[in-house]
């Protein structure tokens, strides 16, 4: 199913058959298999994951695996191999396959998916992607569903070009338009409430 967008935000394009779905889902799980095993994007990543509640409380921004549907036991069991972000732990076989074994199942178990498409791909057209997709989140949220962006396939770097090309065949996806959120939709037993940073902070002197 695809929306009607008002002047200049994206268009949302919803799918909900399995026969539908199914061809994203290897796509996604691709696209997160080639930034883990590319060293270079899955340091980026390192970099802006917060490793305990602490570390999500004071500084309320970044990734995080309850995010990603993995709480419990797993989660600390996890975060505690972590340590903090041990760059060779983040790095080793050991933590990028499991990772990729609990990324896989999440994927798999979505019931919908939703994507946002713009004419260009502007940094405006940016802007009103996040305004859009915070609307969607909070559409969602009433209800009763919860949401994750699968972003992977939408970074643009040389090793992500063949499944992005793949992708936006699927959607029938041509420069100048662009897909600027690809998001799964599915239940869970309890959503994570990813904190927010205050605006303050984000605003420079003068």
């Amino acid at each position: 199913m695809t929306s009607p967008s008002s002047e200049g935000a994206p268009e949302l394009v919803i799918l909900n058959r399995d026969e539908e779905m199914r061809p994203f889902f290897g796509i996604f799980f691709r696209a997160i298999e080639i930034e883990a095993k590319t060293p270079r994007t899955w340091e980026e990543t390192r970099i802006w994951f917060r490793y305990s509640e602490r570390q999500r409380r004071q500084q309320r921004d970044g990734l995080s695996l309850p995010q990603a549907g993995i709480d419990g036991i797993a989660r600390l069991l996890a975060e505690r191999y972590l340590h903090d972000g041990d760059p060779k732990r983040w790095h080793g076989r050991r933590y990028i396959d499991s990772g990729l074994r609990a990324f896989r199942d999440g994927i798999y178990s979505a019931r919908g998916l939703v994507f946002l498409r713009s004419a260009t791909n502007s940094q405006l057209d940016w802007l009103l992607a996040g305004r859009a997709f915070a609307r969607v989140h909070l559409a969602l949220t009433g209800l009763g569903l919860t949401c994750q962006p699968n972003s992977q396939v939408l970074q643009e770097f040389p090793e992500m070009a063949g499944v992005q090309a793949e992708f936006n065949r699927l959607l029938g996806v041509e420069e100048p338009a662009k897909i600027q959120m690809a998001v799964r939709v599915g239940r869970a037993r309890a959503a994570y409430v990813a904190r927010r940073r205050d605006p303050q902070s984000l605003l420079l002197p003068g």
